[in-house]
């Protein structure tokens, strides 16, 4: 299966319309919808020039890949990928073992400040890492890969009405709404064809024949009962457990390659509370890593809310500055005319003389 090269992809999917709305509420930084770096007021979508687009959904897939590579990776390799990024420690600071989480977050930001160069100055067992997960020791195929990734999982958050617009503008007569079709079809640059699959014609013995090597499953599915390949089994030191499927399977496996699936030994006390601790130190790993996850998560919306708050009180401040003015010009003849009043009010002495004879 071949794709097309991610530069030109990228290039011919920053011209489609239907997708700038897309581009830009999911790949531009906060700061670069807006006008001037202070100010409130947004740019318009198509005021964006495509080279900003262009520059940003490659840095949005090239971090959309490399976090879905890491996710596949084991703690230990996570932990070699971070051993020369992270930061020496201090006098009496002790080594902590560091979860998964906090490995793939700050390699991620490591990685993706220069994407291009980290991959060209690989070496030793990271090399070997990366090698392993992506089939090649050239780094600018593995950052490609990366890309190809990251723009498949970029355009399954794109909806199916944009895509099936997208495969017209680019003359693909994909005749479904399928979205895993569509992508698929933008990413190899045609259609792919349909798989013409035929019937199988399944066959067996008419008659009943002994369990022996080179029976089909057919052979012994069509020929015998539950009871008699349980049994089967139980004379020969194996598993009795499971249905007819699973019984067969593992029959044909003892036949023909002469695996025996032997019953588990009961455990031990002491070996049973090892493995029920084993399990749950598994889930307290699991439930740190999920709570330090949701964590981030909410580290980043009260960013996203101060950010907000910040905007709306540059907002406020400009609008009370525009407001004094007018406010102070209001006031004053307000108070004019109260001082005029209590002028009026005042009654000299030698008239409240006068009144009171």
């Amino acid at each position: 299966m071949s794709y097309v090269p991610s530069t030109k992809l990228i290039k011919d999917l920053v011209k489609q319309d239907c997708l700038k709305k897309n581009l830009y509420e999911t790949t531009l930084a906060p700061e670069q919808r807006l006008n001037t770096k202070g100010s409130v007021e947004a740019i318009p979508i198509d005021s964006i020039k495509k080279s900003v687009y262009e520059t940003a959904l490659t840095n949005h897939c090239q971090k959309l890949g490399l976090k879905s590579y890491l996710e596949q990776m084991s703690h230990a390799n996570l932990t070699t990928l971070y051993a020369p990024l992270r930061p020496a420690l201090a006098e009496g600071e002790k080594d902590v073992k560091k979860n998964k989480v906090f490995l793939r977050k700050r390699i991620t930001y490591a990685i993706i400040e220069d994407f291009n160069t980290y991959f060209e100055q690989l070496s030793g067992e990271e090399a070997k890492i990366f090698h392993a997960m992506t089939s090649s020791k050239n780094w600018t195929k593995i950052v490609e890969e990366l890309t190809l990734v990251g723009l498949e999982i970029f355009l399954f958050t794109v909806q199916a009405k944009v895509l099936s617009e997208i495969c017209a503008n680019f003359k693909y007569d994909v005749q479904s709404n399928n979205p895993t079709l569509m992508v698929t079809s933008i990413l190899m640059g045609s259609v792919p064809p349909k798989k013409e699959t035929q019937p199988k014609k399944i066959t067996f013995s008419k008659t009943k024949p002994n369990l022996k090597k080179g029976l089909t499953y057919h052979d012994i599915f069509q020929h015998y009962y539950v009871d008699e390949l349980s049994e089967f089994c139980r004379k020969n030191g194996m598993k009795i457990a499971g249905n007819k499927r699973e019984l067969i399977e593992r029959i044909l496996r003892f036949l023909n390659e002469g695996i025996k699936e032997v019953p588990k030994p009961k455990k031990s006390a002491d070996a049973a509370e090892a493995e029920a601790e084993a399990e749950v130190e598994e889930e307290e790993e699991e439930e740190e890593e999920q709570e330090e996850a949701q964590e981030e998560e909410e580290e980043q919306e009260e960013e996203d809310n101060e950010n907000v708050e910040l905007v709306e009180e540059e907002k406020e401040v400009e609008q009370e500055e525009q407001e004094v003015v007018p406010e102070v010009v209001k006031t004053l003849p307000t108070k004019l005319k109260k001082s005029s009043s209590s002028q009026s009010k005042i009654v000299s002495p030698l008239k409240a003389k006068k009144s009171t004879k």
